[in-house]
C-alpha cells in the first residue's frame, strides 16, 4: 500500500501572481487562479475568510491596495468599519473585484 501512495504524485500549485490591475492583467483570471490553489491546496485553508485575507495579501498597487484594506477592515469590523453581511465569503469578493476591476462592457467588446 505504501508503494501505491508513493507513486501518487502532487503537481505543486503556484500561487497566484500579485493582481496590481496593470493593462496585462484580468482579474477574472486572476481570480481563477486563485480558487484553482485554494482547491489544489484544499488542506491549508480552514474558511472562506482565511482565502480571502489570503487573496488580499495578493492585491498591490496603488489602485488595488486601498480596495483590499478596506475589504479587509469590513470583513473584520476592525477600526469602526462597519461589517457588512457575506463579506467573509469568497463569492461575495469575486464580485466586488469584478465590479471593481472587471473589464467594462465596453472593453469586452472591443476584444
Amino acid at each position: 500500500m505504501a508503494n501505491a501512495l508513493g507513486q501518487r504524485t502532487r503537481v505543486p500549485a503556484e500561487p497566484p501572481a500579485m493582481f496590481r490591475n496593470e493593462k496585462h492583467q484580468d482579474i477574472r483570471m486572476w481570480l481563477m487562479t486563485c480558487t484553482d490553489y485554494f482547491g489544489r491546496n484544499s488542506w491549508q485553508w480552514e474558511d472562506e475568510a482565511q482565502r480571502i485575507r489570503y487573496a488580499l495579501s495578493r492585491m498591490d498597487g496603488k489602485e488595488v491596495a486601498p480596495f483590499a484594506l478596506t475589504y479587509r477592515r469590513q470583513m473584520t469590523g476592525e477600526i469602526c468599519y462597519t461589517r457588512p453581511e457575506g463579506y467573509e465569503f469568497w463569492h461575495v469578493l469575486a464580485e466586488q473585484v469584478r465590479r471593481r476591476f472587471g473589464p467594462t462592457h465596453e472593453a469586452e467588446k472591443s476584444l
